[in-house]
């Protein structure tokens, strides 16, 4: 796992925070987890933007087969949905079209969607099947 030179990221989520803590990082051979020293790891991190202000986005289904339809409730000004695999590469970004999002052509498995609006990132994991 490698988190770096992200300005956004701090909580990194994890299932057990005792053991990322204590994984071994090695920089020059890009093996182990490694990460910024301002970030952490934790099993409660909040991704976002507080939950009161993010009610009003909804995404389904989840898990979904191909589209994803995004609601907005809110109205929130969304600037960018992004969508990263498990290790963290960007393989989905929108600057536009926030309704829905073509994930047929990603492979089974969990993803994490972002929005970004005004600044702030909110972040829900979803499931490829």
């Amino acid at each position: 796992l490698h988190v770096y030179s992200t300005p956004a990221t701090v909580c990194i989520q994890v299932d057990n925070d005792s053991y990322a803590n204590n994984k071994i990082c090695d920089w020059g051979d890009s093996y182990g987890w490694c990460k910024d020293a301002d970030d952490y790891y934790s099993e409660n991190c909040n991704l976002g933007l507080n939950k009161n202000d993010l009610q009003g986005i909804q995404i389904a289904p989840n898990p979904v087969n191909d589209v994803l339809s995004i609601s907005n409730h809110d109205q929130l000004q969304i600037s960018s949905i992004s969508v990263y695999n498990v290790i963290g590469e960007i393989v989905i970004t929108q600057r536009n079209d926030f309704d829905t999002v073509d994930l047929s052509h990603l492979k089974s498995g969990i993803y994490l969607i972002t929005f970004e609006s005004s600044g702030n990132f909110f972040t829900k994991k979803i499931i490829k099947k």
